[in-house]
């Protein structure tokens, strides 16, 4: 195996997982997904494509569409010829999904067809898992433009598990699978999705809080507002003293003490601002102890928010670095806990992407044509799964490219390869002797 275009510290990670067909073909997958053309991957492609691909299955019989719902699911069972076999709701309790599983292998091998991968769906998920039956995942996207082929403009449960069974048998060969997911895996997703949810909350309190220092004083919010986020010692400042009159009242020594304490190198710079945009304005607001109630309550908000979200990244680094491809992909660059936490979250089993290509297309990385008449362009894709699109955007970037970059010249000099002229620089008199076609 060919290592001399790895780093030491990848090279260190990598070797233990050679012997490992499953972590190999991640590996593989993230690599060459990223960079299509990189030659990072001439250092894995070795027996790859012999121990790469999907498992082959026998093909299932019976399509039951469920539609997901946090009461009750209603369920519409298919056979692979469109027979509608039964339809009822299925309350969302592991006793009527067992019989709704139980009732379908009468008529053959089952499969089930689910909507959405969320909460509400986890225990039919977990049910199916135990009971061995695969798992098939219709994105949001495709489930309302195959409703729209079907008559009526009605939107029920029973429609869109009809429309989920019927759509699963005709195109079985485009359904994405969903795998089993293990224990690492599912405390991933449920730390990241809860790291989403802070972070969502602190970018709320942030602004609420800039607006309510704009409300008494535009420039103490143009002074410290950037810095809220960032700077624990000025959210604790803000929420002990939190309006002009209270800071005047502290004094400018214990303002720079308390902010020292918790950012002792921003604490002069800091105290200094707040001193010049105290200076800018005479007048006191009306309402002002109100004011300073709300902006002493939103900046301890904000400072609990981000507290909790450092110490859920402490439970997203360990959990990640338990993973075997974790400290391979940390030492990949553009990849910290966070976003190498997100990116194992998504992909789950590699075996469910027969190669690197579909991966980057289900992540949105792959580019994408657009051809019409003579115009040939190609684009970046909108869509794909953007929690693992965003995630790898910026690894993308970041990982060195193969393919050398053109010269600055070269868009400028292929029309005078081809014998035209660029529009940008045709002369007058070329634009009035040119044809109009």
């Amino acid at each position: 195996m060919a290592w001399g275009v790895l780093s030491p510290a990848v090279v260190g990670c990598l070797r233990p997982l050679t012997g490992t067909c499953a972590d190999r073909g991640l590996v593989r997958k993230v690599v060459e997904a990223l960079v299509p053309s990189s030659s990072l991957w001439n250092a894995f492609a070795t027996r790859e494509d012999q121990l790469m691909g999907d498992s082959p299955e026998p093909a299932p019989e019976v399509f039951v569409g469920v539609d997901v719902a946090k009461g009750k699911h209603y369920a519409c069972a298919m056979s692979a010829g469109g027979e509608a076999l039964f339809s009822r709701a299925v309350p969302n309790d592991e006793g009527a999904i067992r019989r709704v599983i139980s009732d379908a292998p009468d008529h053959g091998r089952v499969a089930l067809v689910v909507d959405t991968t969320s909460s509400a769906a986890v225990l039919a998920l977990t049910v199916a898992a135990q009971v061995a039956v695969p798992v098939a995942y219709v994105t949001g996207l495709a489930m309302r433009r195959a409703a729209d082929l079907y008559a009526g403009a009605a939107k029920t449960d029973p429609k869109d598990a009809q429309v989920l069974a019927d759509f699963a048998w005709r195109n079985a060969d485009r359904l994405t699978w969903v795998g089993v997911t293990d224990e690492l895996l599912a405390r991933l997703r449920i730390l990241n999705g809860r790291d989403t949810d802070l972070a969502g909350d602190a970018t709320r309190a942030a602004n609420r809080l800039r607006d309510a220092l704009l409300a008494v004083s535009p420039a103490l919010e143009r002074a410290i507002g950037e810095r809220l986020m960032s700077t624990p010692g000025l959210r604790a400042a803000l929420a002990r003293w939190p309006t002009p009159t209270a800071l005047r009242a502290a004094g400018r020594a214990r303002v720079r003490t308390l902010i020292s304490r918790r950012s002792k190198r921003a604490a002069p710079t800091l105290t200094a601002q707040i001193w010049a945009a105290l200076r800018s304005q005479t007048v006191t607001v009306v309402a002002d102890a109100t004011w300073g109630e709300t902006i002493g309550s939103l900046a301890s908000e904000l400072d609990r928010i981000i507290a909790q979200r450092e110490r859920l990244a402490a439970d997203i680094e360990e959990a990640f670095l338990e993973h075997p491809l974790g400290k391979v992909l940390n030492t990949m660059c553009g990849f910290g806990p966070r976003t190498g936490a997100r990116t194992l979250a998504e992909i789950g089993d590699p075996h469910r992407f027969a190669n690197p290509a579909r991966l980057a297309a289900y992540a949105g990385l792959a580019p994408v044509d657009r051809q019409s008449g003579r115009s040939h362009t190609t684009g970046r894709s909108r869509g794909g799964n953007h929690r693992l699109k965003t995630p790898c955007s910026w690894p993308r970037s970041s990982l060195p490219n193969t393919t050398p970059t053109p010269a600055p010249t070269t868009y400028a000099n292929a029309p005078k390869a081809r014998n035209t002229t660029p529009r940008s620089s045709a002369s007058p008199a070329d634009a009035a002797t040119s044809s109009w076609p």
